[in-house]
């Protein structure tokens, strides 16, 4: 029983011996927390009101920054982790002897003791000496010692003295950061930021207008800048990628500028009377855009044209007939709406497909909804549609100067993609409205442009008086999307006269033909005389022979000259004659004419004649 009372005493010595212990430790953590507190305190308000007044360069500035973190870490690890890590038992911890040593100067008259009882203890322990006497001697000393209270030889209140320190330091904090924020905040950032060149703070702020700053690939980048301070500048400079450059002022306080086409995340700032802006920065995002197109175009075959591909063409210009197949891949869209064949398509992905049969001009269109902002672009493609041209015709008419019912004509035609043929038309339209139309090939055709020559005689067909004949021509293309179109030439006439104005032609024809005749028999005599007056000389042979050879030439120029005329009464009467006989009888005295003309061009040309003159 003896023996567990002595323990007991004992092990209530211990922990009392403990508890100091950790008092001690917790009293060295307060003491270690407002150290750690007053240091960080004073350092950092010398740095940042050294730095905001001072405006030291980067190296005093790094020095500032690492001689914060260090000093402080310092302080950190020595006087709170190494105490607060001891307290949990992790490390080495002090022995209860050395707790007895300082137990012993707060209560010296029991130190003595209290390290005796401890030794006497770890003799018992090791079973040295007169174990019982020992173990007596542990009994008492620890009833004794056990009353004293060994905790409150560590005082708390002692921190009092550093506490009273740092509320100067707290209170100048507080001050700082209430009444002038700005000597925290501009000297914190300079030495945090160390490595950064800083420049002195301008009378005037920058304030941009940051929603133009958002932005699509390819655009303009609009700066709008407003200043405000106590000292406005004249003149500001926008320093971009683009280079530097004065900004136009717009107000007594804004200033306007553009950075062409910025690439990226493009950063800017401002420049004003030697004093510098912060960095801002662009946002460029990719715009809704057609990346790749394909056109594919299938002409009508009636054109023999081969069919074509095209990359990344825009607007079109077509055949009418043309089968169009688009191929489209857009970039940084979301969706598409296709407004084609008068219907909106809804594509819900990067690309489409559509194909027509264009006949007309219409346009493609089709709206692009940006993948990266509330944004609709709209793309169209214009297609013009080339109309298949009607044929052209020109035609020459000339009459025939003798024969009145004879026509030749002379002509070209032509058609922007090919010809079929060309036709001569005429209808005979009698007195009594009776109509016979025909048609004629004139020549089948199988390109671009042709000319033809074509003749006709109205006077084959079985005519009568007052009948009247339309003619012209008709050329025909060969478009293969709206059917053969044709073109027509200028309508002509042609008439047969009637009775009475037949007379009256007749007539004149007549007194005419007399006339020239009566004309030419005096010219044949007068021939024939000095035809008669030459072979006498000859046979007398009284004129020389350059007389002779004289007379002889201008008797044969003058022969000719009658052979010719008689010739063209001759085809004169001739052509009146069938025209006469076409549309009456032929009279008697028209036939002894031409009897005649037969015998004067009998005797002008006689081989006795002929021989004469040679």
């Amino acid at each position: 029983m003896s023996t567990e009372i002595k323990s007991e005493a004992f092990e209530r010595l211990l922990d009392q011996i403990d508890a100091f212990i950790r008092k001690f430790y917790k009293n060295e953590l307060l003491r270690g927390l407002l150290f750690f507190v007053g240091i960080f305190l004073v350092t950092f308000l010398s740095t940042t009101v050294l730095e905001y007044f001072g405006r030291f360069g980067s190296v005093v500035r790094g020095i500032f920054f690492f001689g914060f973190i260090l000093s402080n870490l310092f302080v950190l690890v020595r006087y709170i982790l190494l105490p607060l890590s001891k307290l949990y038992a992790f490390g080495q911890r002090i022995s209860r002897y050395q707790a007895a040593e300082i137990i012993g100067k707060f209560f010296p008259d029991i130190s003595d003791r209290l390290k005796n009882t401890l030794q006497l203890q770890d003799a018992l322990s090791a079973n040295t000496g007169n174990l019982e006497l020992l173990r007596a001697s542990v009994q008492q000393r620890s009833g004794q010692l056990s009353v004293v209270p060994f905790a409150s030889a560590v005082n708390f209140n002692e921190n009092r003295k550093y506490l009273k320190l740092i509320l100067p330091l707290i209170l100048v904090f507080i001050a700082l950061l209430v009444f002038v924020p700005t000597i925290l905040k501009e000297g914190t950032n300079r030495v945090v930021n160390y490595d950064r060149e800083f420049k002195p703070k301008a009378p005037f702020e920058f304030y941009v207008n940051e929603e133009k700053l958002d932005i699509e690939d390819g655009e303009d980048a609009s700066i709008e800048l407003n200043l405000k301070g106590s000292l406005l500048p004249e003149k500001v400079y926008l320093v971009s990628e683009n280079g530097k450059f004065v900004m136009n002022r717009v107000g007594k306080t804004s200033f306007s500028g553009v950075i062409r086409k910025p690439k990226g995340k493009s950063i800017f700032y401002f420049e004003a009377n030697d004093f510098e802006s912060d960095r801002y920065a662009v946002s460029v995002t990719g715009k809704s855009m057609v990346g790749k197109s394909e056109v594919k175009l299938n002409y009508p075959s009636y054109l023999n044209r081969l069919d074509e591909t095209l990359l990344n063409s825009g607007d079109l210009v077509v055949p009418e007939g043309t089968n169009v197949t688009w191929n489209i891949l857009t970039k940084n869209t979301a969706n598409v709406d296709l407004n084609f064949n008068g219907k909106v398509w809804y594509k819900n992905n990067t690309g489409f497909r559509v194909s027509k049969i264009y006949k007309q001009d219409e346009n493609l269109r089709f709206n692009l909804r940006n993948a990266f902002k509330n944004k609709v672009d709209t793309v169209t493609y214009k297609i013009t549609v080339i109309k298949d041209a009607f044929p052209a015709i020109f035609v020459e008419e000339q009459a025939d100067s003798v024969k009145s019912g004879v026509r030749y004509f002379k002509g070209s035609v032509e058609d922007d993609y090919g010809l079929k043929s060309v036709y001569f038309i005429y209808s005979i339209i009698s007195e009594n409205g009776k109509r016979k139309d025909n048609r004629l090939l004139v020549k089948g055709l199988n390109s671009t442009q042709s000319d033809f020559d074509f003749g006709v005689d109205f006077r084959r067909e079985n005519l009568q008086l007052n009948d009247r004949i339309e003619y012209y021509f008709m050329v025909y293309d060969n478009d293969g999307v709206n059917g053969s179109k044709s073109t027509r030439s200028q309508t002509n006439t042609y008439k047969l006269p009637g009775l009475k104005e037949l007379i009256e032609q007749r007539t004149a024809e007549q007194n005419q033909t007399k006339q020239d005749l009566s004309e030419l028999m005096k010219k044949t005599d007068d021939f024939q005389k000095r035809i008669e007056k030459l072979k006498k000389e000859t046979l007398n042979s009284k004129s020389n022979d350059w007389n002779k050879l004289n007379q002889v030439q201008q008797l044969k120029e003058e022969q000719n000259s009658l052979i010719n005329k008689l010739e063209q009464v001759k085809n004169e009467m001739e052509n009146s004659v069938e025209n006469k006989n076409q549309l009456s009888e032929m009279d008697k005295e028209l036939l002894d004419k031409q009897e005649m003309i037969e015998k004067l061009l009998e005797e002008l040309m006689d081989d006795e004649l002929k021989k004469l003159l040679d």
